[in-house]
């Protein structure tokens, strides 16, 4: 992290360009706004700050350990929306996580990639609603 602090700005969204595009479905009619829209923000909104502290963000992340007693005091549930075919959560990504919270209610989405919320909002939105509603009942 030290040295892309020293970046200039364009060589840091050209990276994160290129590291978040790959997570971003074909490009098709159905999805060229999210493309147009991904690619404004990356060009015209992200200031290095941003992108620095979203990187950040991610390192701090992945340097917490979780464990499935951890939310043994808990008395709300999970909801794993997963998609598979989502690069960003891979089989195996997708097999820790059914480990690390197997009391989870999982939804399997089919062939929307990373932008699950996007591609079918009706049915994302859905199952979140169910689930909360769930929680709230």
């Amino acid at each position: 992290m030290r040295w892309l602090s020293w970046l200039p700005e364009g060589v840091l969204r050209w990276l994160m360009g290129r590291q978040l595009g790959s997570l971003m479905p074909a490009k098709t009619a159905e999805t060229a706004l999210l493309h147009a829209m991904f690619q404004e923000l990356l060009r015209h909104h992200l200031t290095k700050a941003d992108i620095l502290s979203s990187l950040w963000r991610t390192i701090d992340f992945c340097a917490l350990k979780f464990a499935p007693q951890d939310l043994a005091d808990w008395p709300g549930q999970v909801l794993l929306a997963l998609a598979d075919d989502d690069p960003g959560t891979p089989e195996a990504t997708r097999a820790a996580l059914k480990a690390l919270y197997p009391e989870a209610r999982l939804h399997l989405f089919y062939g929307t990639g990373h932008v699950t919320s996007v591609l079918k909002e009706a049915e994302y939105q859905a199952v979140i609603g169910e689930f909360l509603h769930g929680q709230l009942s």
